[in-house]
């Protein structure tokens, strides 16, 4: 086996709300940015969300082999993962629901106040099982591209 290194692109971009998100960059357009970050998760940003200043491409060189993991180290990883997502976990099965009907769920769900904005619109089809409602608003946010502040118990989403 012939162990080469390739070139791997490393993106964080900061939207202009000042998130942060860092991935393996995925696609770059005139339109837009995708990402997809440690998780798995394809991010999707429009080229006007970005604030270029703060945005860098990190380039390096890695080489492709499998990491060595022993079972010690399984297990403390383990150990140090701890959940940020602190809401209720839930069960929601949705085809073709309108965006802001799902956060007005999510917020009910989770006893919140809800802002949207205006210019927030769009359909999603989404189903989980057992997942914290708070983690759910992030992932649903990060795949249409919004952004979203949590400040007490008040939710504010943003296009």
């Amino acid at each position: 086996m012939i162990l080469a290194p390739i070139l791997v692109f490393g993106y964080t971009v900061v939207r202009k709300d000042g998130k942060v998100f860092s991935g393996e960059l995925i696609q770059e357009t005139a339109e837009e940015v995708i990402l997809k970050d440690q998780e798995g998760i394809t991010l999707k940003f429009r080229r006007n969300q970005i604030d270029w200043n703060q945005t860098t491409i990190e380039r390096k060189k890695e080489e492709k082999k499998e990491p060595v993991v022993s079972r010690q180290t399984i297990e403390i990883r383990k150990k140090k993962k701890e959940s940020k997502w602190v809401g209720e976990p839930i069960n929601i099965d949705f085809k073709d629901i309108d965006v802001r009907d799902l956060f007005r769920f999510l917020a009910e769900t989770g006893n919140m106040n809800l802002i949207i904005d205006p210019s927030v619109r769009g359909t999603i089809s989404i189903k989980m099982t057992a997942v914290p409602w708070d983690h759910v608003l992030d992932l649903v946010c990060r795949q249409q591209g919004l952004g979203y502040a949590l400040e007490g118990n008040v939710v504010s989403i943003e296009d």
